[in-house]
């Protein structure tokens, strides 16, 4: 299975009703563990451009990501 894992997500602190403490949400488990059961390596193409293109700016920040992801 190939994951890219571009974000890392922190745990979040999630408020509940008053005189309740708050819980932690792990959202990088979150998010990976949607990424895996939904079978998005599968589905996603990482190596195709994307529809509709990406303007100038949009692919400038998107290369950015990239390389901050793979550092």
């Amino acid at each position: 299975m190939r994951r890219r894992r571009i974000v890392h997500c922190r745990r979040s602190p999630i408020r509940l009703t008053d005189g309740d403490p708050d819980v932690s949400l792990d959202l990088q488990t979150v998010f990976t563990t949607t990424y895996d059961r939904a079978g998005y390596d599968y589905t996603l193409h990482y190596d195709r451009s994307v529809a509709p293109p990406l303007n100038e700016s949009q692919l400038v920040w998107s290369q950015q990501r990239l390389i901050t992801a793979t550092k």
